[in-house]
């Protein structure tokens, strides 16, 4: 990959960025106001379509329908749409907070100064752009098996020729389809809702990761900027009197700084647009690890229920990973400040890295709505406390 490449932040975020825009996320300022409202309607509509009649059968005619039916509609297949659109009403207000965070990774990028730099923040780029493509890939395969799923099925009549058994919709609304043509209409449209629905699934649970996995680059960066004041400040005296090019070894000291702030600052707007999104993935988690679970014990689909559940599983593996990159990554900053030899170095120089290394003390960290932290320690504990419950739910069933 070229030097011009990794320069431009949109070839890797190009994509998560339209579904963003799709989805009414992202704001479109080229498009005008009408077009964004619109696109916002446009995921709200899709998502009364495809529960509003379910809610309706649920309240009007609860009786007529058994218990797993109505978790069948409630929480069944589309429980992750309803927490996406949950999502996505929760980053309207952080729109503008976005657009800043997106210019910000630009400029960042922009910054990279020549070769070597460019192959220290590359594989983490790539790393966004491959995990957008390969959970966009696990998403739709997923929509695939519900679309598909009438089509195993048989339309079930008694002996007076009335109908006992339906086919299922893609995503259950409680109704027993006795007309045909009326059930590929209800089937088309579920179809159209459940791509719009994917659609800011990827976009808004991809666009954290690659986000931080940005951040660890440009910290990955500067611990080599730090490592190359190491050695050119080597080869000066500890002598209080400086040379132009130790004054000049001073001011790239002063620039290294202030671009630590920059990258802190960038984290800090990333975590303050989707920590409570990471808030809300946490809850749904543990909540999708046991539903599935339960509906793996419980029903006869247990390939199709166990592919959901390691879908869930996946998706909150995305959110915890980067993460602990980040706090690897802008941990070592402080380290490679503090190795340098700055016991040897003038007291102006000396307050300088006494400064980094006390602020880098502190890791940069991606919060669940400020209550924890989030990293590969939360994802085992998420883990734990949703397969600790799934397993006393078996022995209890």
């Amino acid at each position: 990959m070229g030097k011009g490449k990794v320069r431009s932040f949109s070839d890797y975020f190009w994509l998560s960025q339209g579904m963003l825009k799709f989805c009414g996320v992202l704001p479109m300022p080229e498009r005008g106001l009408f077009v964004n409202y619109f696109l916002i309607m446009l995921s709200i509509s899709s998502l009364v379509f495809l529960f509003f009649p379910g809610f309706y059968i649920i309240a009007f005619h609860g009786s007529e329908i058994n218990a797993a039916a109505k978790v069948d509609i409630i929480a069944g297949e589309a429980l992750e749409i309803w927490v996406t659109t949950i999502k996505a009403l929760v980053l309207l207000p952080c729109r503008q907070t976005m657009l800043s965070v997106s210019r910000r990774a630009t400029r960042l990028l922009v910054d990279i100064e020549d070769e070597k730099e460019q192959q220290l923040a590359e594989p983490y780029a790539r790393r966004g752009y491959y995990l957008l493509y390969g959970f966009g890939g696990t998403v739709f395969f997923a929509l695939l098996s519900i679309v598909i799923k009438p089509f195993g099925q048989q339309v079930q009549y008694g002996a007076n020729g009335t109908i006992l058994a339906s086919k299922d919709l893609p995503y259950s609304i409680g109704i027993v389809h006795e007309n045909q043509q009326l059930f590929n209409a209800w089937w088309i449209g579920q179809c159209f809702a459940g791509i719009i629905a994917i659609i800011a699934i990827i976009g808004i649970d991809t666009t954290l990761a690659i986000f931080v996995l940005h951040a660890c680059g440009h910290f990955r960066i500067l611990r080599s900027r730090f490592q190359a004041v190491a050695e050119s400040k080597a080869k000066y005296s500890s002598s209080r009197r400086m040379s132009v090019s130790g004054r000049d070894d001073r001011r790239r000291l002063i620039d290294l700084i202030d671009k630590h702030q920059e990258i802190i600052h960038f984290c800090d707007e990333i975590e303050y647009v989707f920590r409570a999104v990471v808030l809300i993935q946490m809850i749904l988690s543990i909540s999708a690890i046991c539903g599935f679970g339960f509906n793996l014990l419980a029903q006869e689909e247990k390939l199709l229920y166990g592919f959901h559940l390691l879908g869930a599983c996946i998706q909150l593996l995305i959110f915890c990973w980067p993460p602990d990159n980040l706090i690897d990554e802008s941990s070592q900053v402080g380290f490679e400040a503090y190795n340098l030899r700055w016991y040897d170095w003038i007291e102006d120089d000396k307050s300088l890295v006494t400064f980094l290394i006390t602020r880098s003390q502190k890791p940069m960290l991606i919060t669940a709505g400020r209550f924890t932290s989030i990293s590969l320690e939360t994802f085992s504990a998420v883990l734990s406390s949703a397969f600790s419950f799934f397993s006393i739910l078996r022995k209890t069933l």
